[in-house]
């Protein structure tokens, strides 16, 4: 099977004029691509991820046809529920679905894991109350942010409890949910954006 470099991921429309169709090349090509998902690295783009799954997707509906069976992604090895990801931090509802996360905060999302979203768009999505330009108030921080905050002793609040960095009273100090969420919520989490 030919190897492929980093980020070139092949599409089953260009390579099918490569490689003859039958059961048998589909299934050499279909199990390099789940060799490549169970590889996948949170390190690496979740986009590269998402890709491989929908060429998988390609490669399994081409061999369904030929076999007149539906296959999905275990018969290459590929369970949807247990793939590669960095940790999802708690509080995000990954029956959303999300399925996968980068160490960037990019999450795989999708009924058919064919969405690539920000860890702040989902969490956005999913909290349709939450305006990312509303002012924080200290007992609205969600936790762990909230514990981070008072352990790291880096916000007060005002007399109108509204959250505030310390040292930055001279401009526009108050906190907005944007900046909580991608700022110290990245921090709390581990992920860099």
């Amino acid at each position: 099977m030919q190897e492929f470099g980093n980020g070139f991921v092949p599409r089953y429309a260009d390579y099918a004029q490569m490689i003859d169709c039958t059961e048998e090349a589909l299934d050499e090509y279909g199990c390099w691509l789940g060799e490549q998902v169970r590889a996948w690295k949170p390190s690496e783009s979740v986009e590269d991820l998402r890709d491989l799954l929908v060429e998988m997707g390609e490669v399994l509906d081409a061999r369904s046809q030929i076999s007149g069976g539906g296959l999905d992604e275990a018969w290459y090895g590929v369970r949807m529920d247990d793939l590669p990801s960095a940790p999802i931090p708690d509080g995000i509802d990954t029956s959303y679905p999300v399925w996968a996360m980068s160490s960037t905060g990019g999450m795989l999302t999708g009924e058919c894991a064919d969405c690539v979203e920000t860890i702040l768009d989902v969490i956005l999505s999913q909290n349709p109350d939450l305006d990312e330009d509303d002012l924080v108030q200290r007992e609205d921080l969600p936790e762990p942010v909230r514990s981070w905050y008072v352990e790291h002793n880096t916000i007060a609040p005002d007399d109108g409890r509204y959250v505030w960095e310390t040292g930055d009273e001279d401009e526009e100090p108050k906190i907005r949910w944007g900046d909580v969420l991608r700022e110290y919520g990245f921090r709390v989490w581990g992920i860099t954006p």
